[in-house]
Formats: structure tokens, sequence, C-alpha cells
């Protein structure tokens, strides 16, 4: 199988502001992403648009990138101004993306997740960029279950990965030395994160990094990058 490369990346409030500074920071954003990421798939969270202005963000992106926009989905709104956050998906011109197969969560989430379905050498994984609620325990556990049933309901089974801007929500255990399973990281813990924890669902960054998701790739298995 051909290896390719997913990315996640918040990019904090791109395009709320015309400034000189906001100006500059997107000058090195733009190169950071094709020069440095390099991603063949990128997932990106906080896009700020108007209500009926998130295609043309993206769009704004991809150009600048150079990269094909995909799905977007809007998110929560930053009152009171007609400006809301937005997720969504990127990807190089090679990829193959499934006619028909975006989804948006509107009115389900918070933010929002967004997902599409690819094919890579044969083998269709279902992709997505999710951004999770700032606060809010009960809020955070309900999201955490959507999730997990966007990658894991589908029928037939397919393997997938998401790229999110978590807020601290991750449910992975790694085993110590001793043997003993503890959490990956102390500060994200609590029943959001237990909702994912006792899914398919794990965190790239606590089972051994890109050559360990590269060896998921092809089961179903659903991997979160953020």
């Amino acid at each position: 199988m051909a290896l390719w490369r997913f990315a996640a990346w918040n990019v904090w409030d791109l395009y709320r502001s015309e400034s000189r500074a906001e100006e500059i920071r997107q000058k090195r954003l733009y190169p950071a992403i094709t020069d440095t990421v390099r991603p063949d798939i990128l997932g990106v969270q906080e896009i700020i648009a108007p209500a009926d202005g998130g295609g043309d963000a993206l769009k704004r992106l991809t150009d600048a990138t150079g990269m094909i926009p995909g799905t977007v989905a809007r998110g929560h709104q930053i009152a009171p101004q007609d400006l809301y956050y937005w997720v969504g998906l990127l990807w190089a011109e090679d990829i193959q993306v499934k006619p028909g197969s975006e989804r948006d969560y509107r009115g389900e989430m918070w933010h929002n997740l967004v997902t599409s379905v690819i094919v890579v050498d044969g083998v269709t994984m279902r992709v997505g960029s999710y951004h999770a609620p700032p606060f809010g325990r009960y809020c955070r556990s309900d999201e955490a279950e959507r999730v997990v049933s966007a990658f894991t309901r589908p029928r037939p089974p397919m393997p997938g990965i998401y790229g999110s801007d978590s807020n601290g929500l991750s449910g992975d255990r790694v085993q110590r030395p001793d043997g003993i399973w503890v959490l990956y990281d102390r500060i994200r813990r609590g029943k959001a994160a237990s909702v994912l924890l006792t899914s398919t669902l794990l965190f790239r960054a606590a089972v051994g990094g890109a050559k360990a998701t590269a060896d998921m790739i092809g089961r179903p298995t659903v991997v979160i990058e953020g």
C-alpha cells in the first residue's frame, strides 16, 4: 500500500481579521503546511467565516496551499457577529474521494464533525475533522459517543482516521514497563475520555506514532490525530 500523510491543524481564528498581523501569520502558516507538514489529507479546525462563507474560506486556504477543497461544516457562532467556527478537510490531487460520501454533523455538535470516504490502493477509509466542545462534561461525553458512532457504525465496517482539536479529550491508556495500564495523558481524563477508551478509537501518539498507525491501516480501526 502506498504511504500517505494525514495531519490535523487548528488554524486558530484563520480569516477572522484582515489585519497586518494576521497577514504575517498567514504568510508563515501556508509554507508550514506545504513545506513542513506536506499532508496528503489535512483536517482543519477554527477557520472563521460568515454563515454561508465556509466554502469560500476553505477555498482561500486551498488556493494558498495547492490542495483540493473538500468537505467543510459550520460550527458554533461567535456572537454577536455573523461569524462562525468551521471545520474542514483538504486533500492532495491524487487522493481518490468517494462521491457523495461527505457528511456534516451540524446540529449534533457544539462545533462540528465532518467526514468523507476515500479509497487508497483499493482500501476504503473514512477520514474526518472534529472540533470538540471547550467545556461541559456531559456535552463532551455525548459528543464523544457521537464521534465513536460516526466511525464505528458504517456498514460494512471500514478503517478510519480523524484529526481534531480535542480540547483535552483523549481516552487512551499505555502500558508501563511494570505492566500497569495508565492514562497516556493524565490531564486528559473523565467520562468523555472513557467513552473513547471503551470504543475502538486510538490516539495516534499513544500507540507508537506513524509506523504503528500505518500498520493498522486495513483493519477496522479508527485513529485519532489531535
